[in-house]
């Protein structure tokens, strides 16, 4: 009985059958009607997994994980956005991160390979954002050129750079990663292109606008706008 109490599977049910209780405590309407949605899927889900032969670590994550990412489980409120974004699209790293709360509760899970891939092509498509950025700021810059906003838009970009490899070192490391990992890795992420996106509208590089006065060097070529992602297509991707 102790070894049954003490199972991984065990103590991960406990805690989120306890956080439905907290959420229908403070939410009953919505969590019932939360439940009568999400409750089959997440039985189709387990019953294909044991199906496709595996783990039962494995059906159990794929029973559990959707239905803590639509209660809500585990799940911290996103960063502010630029108020000039517009409203934040619903993040679904929130569903990540409790996939990533699985990982820690259940180590060795099957499940683990897909998920921290999940993480890791967010982490390069970041990557390919900030490589994007840099090289429409140095064309930018080619035509207008200013050393001190050069200056710092390079350590804005080093930052992001920092931030996007830390996503990666997450989705590498299979044994140990916790939920906390994860959000702080995604949070310095945000915090860092949400600072990138506003040097790059206050410095009319986004827009490709001319600057007010400051040198320009006509035998460069003209810039182009550049077709960068909002903040909160960000937020939803990594």
């Amino acid at each position: 009985m102790k070894e049954l109490l003490t199972h991984p599977i065990a103590l991960a049910l406990l805690g989120v059958l306890l956080g439905v209780g907290i959420r229908y405590y403070s939410k009953p309407e919505s969590t019932k009607a939360e439940l009568k949605r999400i409750v089959p899927l997440a039985i189709m889900l387990a019953s294909g997994a044991l199906v496709a032969g595996a783990t039962l670590e494995a059906a159990f994550a794929a029973f559990i994980v959707p239905l803590s990412s639509a209660l809500g489980l585990g799940r911290k409120p996103a960063p502010p956005t630029d108020p000039d974004d517009g409203p934040p699209t619903k993040p679904a790293a929130g569903a990540v991160a409790t996939l990533v709360l699985m990982l820690a509760l259940l180590p060795g899970c099957a499940a683990a390979g897909p998920i921290l891939r999940t993480i890791a092509e967010g982490a390069n498509w970041f990557s390919t954002v900030v490589d994007a950025a840099h090289t429409g700021a140095s064309a930018y810059f080619a035509r207008h050129p200013n050393e001190d906003a050069e200056v710092m838009l390079a350590d804005i970009l080093e930052d992001n750079q920092d931030a996007s490899e830390a996503l990666a070192i997450v989705a590498g490391v299979a044994e140990g990663v916790t939920e906390k990992d994860y959000e702080e890795a995604r949070a310095d992420a945000i915090a860092a292109y949400i600072r990138l996106m506003r040097f790059m509208v206050t410095k009319c590089i986004l827009h490709a606008c001319p600057p007010d006065g400051g040198a320009e060097n006509t035998d460069a070529p003209m810039p182009v706008p550049l077709d960068l992602p909002t903040i909160s297509e960000v937020m939803a991707r990594i």
